[in-house]
C-alpha cells in the first residue's frame, strides 16, 4: 500500500496504517536521529525519540500536506525533534561527513541504488571543499536554518546563502561532469 493511501488511513485513525508507516520507516527515522544526535547517543535513546516521532505523526496526520512527500515530513519530524532533544543537553550537532552521513537519506527503494547514489553524493558534496559542504549537508540534510549556520561558521547569513546557490550549482556540475543523475 502507498504512503498516500496509509496517511489517509491514519487519519482515520487506523493504527494497522500506522504499524504499517512505522514498519516502512522506522529505520530511517533512527538513521537521521542518530545522525543529529551524534555517535554518544545510546540505542534507548535513539528509540525513544523515534517513538515521539511517529506520536507526532499520529497526532498531526490530518494537517499532514499531501503535496509532499511522508519521507521529507518524516525527516524534518526527526531532525526537529532530535536537535530538541540535544538543545535540552545543551550540545550541538556534530556534521561529520562519512561513510554513513548520507546513507539512507535519499529516496530511492532499493537499497544498493540509495547507498550508490548516497555514495556519489557524498563524494560530491566532498569535493564542494569547506565550509561549503558543511554548509551545504546543514542546510539540505539536517535542515538547519540558513541563520543557524551562519551564526555557528561566524559568517554572514547572506554570505551563507551565497555559497548555498553557488554549492548547488558547483553540486550539480560535479554530478554532471560524473554522469551521475540527478
Amino acid at each position: 500500500m502507498d504512503d498516500d493511501r496509509l496517511l489517509e488511513r491514519m487519519q482515520c485513525r487506523d493504527e494497522a496504517a500506522l504499524a504499517q508507516l512505522i514498519d516502512r520507516y522506522a529505520g530511517y527515522v533512527a538513521a537521521i536521529v542518530r545522525r543529529v544526535l551524534g555517535p554518544g547517543a545510546g540505542r534507548e535513546e535513539i528509540e525513544e525519540a523515534v517513538s515521539d516521532i511517529f506520536f507526532a505523526l499520529w497526532e498531526a496526520a490530518g494537517r499532514i500536506d499531501r503535496d509532499g512527500t511522508l519521507r521529507y515530513y518524516l525527516a524534518a519530524i526527526a531532525r526537529n525533534t532530535a536537535k530538541n532533544r540535544l538543545r535540552k543537553l545543551g550540545r550541538t550537532p556534530e556534521i561529520p561527513l562519512d561513510e554513513d552521513t548520507l546513507e539512507g537519506l535519499s529516496g530511492a527503494q532499493d537499497p544498493l541504488a540509495d547507498r550508490l547514489q548516497a555514495q556519489a553524493l557524498r563524494e560530491a558534496i566532498g569535493e564542494m571543499g569547506p565550509p561549503d559542504s558543511e554548509i551545504f549537508i546543514r542546510r539540505y540534510f539536517y535542515f538547519e536554518k540558513v541563520a543557524e549556520i551562519a551564526q555557528r561558521l561566524g559568517m554572514n547569513p547572506k554570505t551563507v546563502q551565497t555559497r548555498l546557490c553557488r554549492g548547488r550549482e558547483k553540486l550539480r556540475i560535479i554530478l554532471n561532469r560524473r554522469g551521475e543523475p540527478l
